[in-house]
């Protein structure tokens, strides 16, 4: 079995060989120390065990694939588009539905623990069944900033993250203790495409990802930068950055290029007006970054306006006005949907239409979601709704 073989990884051999590399391509994946191994190493195991390059080929498609955990019978088929959606519609940013939360501790495969935001139809988050099958949804992979006098920062997020989630996106974000050594860290780069990696490969739910690229970066502060490291690493399809601080670059050290002028994916950049140093982009460092770009200022906001309405550890002064921070999670729901639509989900009409879902249960499971910018509408109308028409439904300037 050593020698070259020109079949593809589709069209080798019969059934009685085929079956034996599933039942090779079954026990990788069911040994914990090589269920974590990258594909390249997989390649080397399986050529050690005296594997042609096509038998290694077939073997390490189907490694590849989505869906639960490999076993000596792999399933052909996944996900079943023909089973019905439960609900007359699918979750969007404009027609959303509830979410639900699972955590996770670190493991062998997974290098940091993670929290997991998704499409539910439950009232209840944590555990709640996926919504499923509605079609599948693209990942998000968040990472949060430094907040030196909070231990476990990541939570902070769960507002923004669940109105993600509602939106028709899986949502990953990973704890990242060492965030504050700042972005040029190898450790908290490779523990977020470790995390990302992992999701795809390990969560259990993965059956409902769209495949890369339909993957989407986003951070804030340090976890901004790293994003945009990961965004130009991996295959992803957009990236968001939450009042970054590019400023802050450099003094971490020189030896990395920013990675803000090599992103090729859309993306979004938004930051508040007050603070000691600023997180805004010149005009000039803006006209930089690729085609489509999209830049949101928040007037009178601060660096963790994000987070307005908490109180403690690093939540904003709440000086500024109190719809900043929603307005800014409906602009990033916004621009994720604009880029990287729910499979059969894609957004038509009006970005902000003049009643979320208007019949049938949707009431019901629309409250809170863009109502932000609609209740601005006798006095800042105009202006959200031209913001809101560049995000979903027209080109980046």
């Amino acid at each position: 079995m050593s020698e070259q073989d020109p079949k593809g990884p589709h069209d080798y051999g019969g059934p009685s060989e085929q079956q034996a590399l599933r039942a090779i391509a079954g026990l990788v994946n069911r040994l914990p120390h090589l269920q974590c191994l990258e594909l390249s190493q997989r390649r080397e195991l399986l050529a050690g065990l005296g594997l042609t390059t096509a038998q290694i080929s077939w073997v390490a498609d189907l490694l590849e694939r989505p869906g639960p955990r490999l076993h000596a019978d792999l399933p052909e088929e996944i996900f079943d588009p023909s089973v019905p959606c439960p609900i007359p519609w699918r979750p969007t940013v404009l027609t959303p539905v509830f979410w639900g939360r699972q955590l996770f501790e670190a493991d062998d495969c997974l290098p940091v623990p993670l929290r997991v935001y998704y499409p539910s139809l439950e009232g209840s988050v944590q555990n709640a069944p996926i919504l499923e099958p509605c079609g599948q949804y693209p990942l998000i992979l968040f990472l949060h900033g430094h907040c030196s006098s909070e231990e476990n920062h990541v939570h902070r997020w769960e507002r923004m993250l669940a109105q993600l989630a509602r939106s028709g996106f899986v949502v990953a974000a990973p704890f990242l203790s060492g965030i504050g050594a700042g972005p040029q860290q190898d450790t908290t780069f490779a523990h977020a495409i470790g995390a990302l990696r992992w999701m795809r490969r390990h969560w259990p739910e993965r059956r409902v990802l769209l495949p890369a690229p339909a993957t989407g970066v986003a951070g804030h502060s340090y976890g901004a930068m790293v994003a945009a490291r990961v965004a130009t690493f991996e295959r992803v399809g957009a990236f968001a950055g939450l009042s970054a601080g590019w400023h802050e670059w450099s003094t971490f050290g020189t030896e990395l290029p920013i990675p803000l002028w090599d992103l090729a994916v859309p993306s979004f950049h938004a930051w508040g007006t007050e603070g000691l140093f600023s997180d805004a982009l010149s005009d000039e460092d803006f006209a930089r970054i690729a085609r489509p770009r999209h830049r949101i200022v928040l007037e009178g906001g601060e660096h963790w306006e994000y987070l307005h309405g908490q109180t403690g550890g690093c939540a904003p002064s709440g000086g500024a006005c109190h719809l900043l921070g929603p307005i800014a999670h409906d602009l990033l729901a916004g621009f994720f949907a604009r880029y990287l639509p729910p499979s059969e989900a894609a957004l038509a009409g009006a970005a902000i239409p003049p009643h979320i879902g208007a019949s049938g249960d949707r009431p019901h499971f629309s409250t809170g979601v863009l109502r932000r910018c609609a209740s601005q509408r006798p006095r800042h109308g105009p202006v959200l709704r031209r913001m809101h028409r560049e995000l979903i439904v027209g080109h980046g300037r």
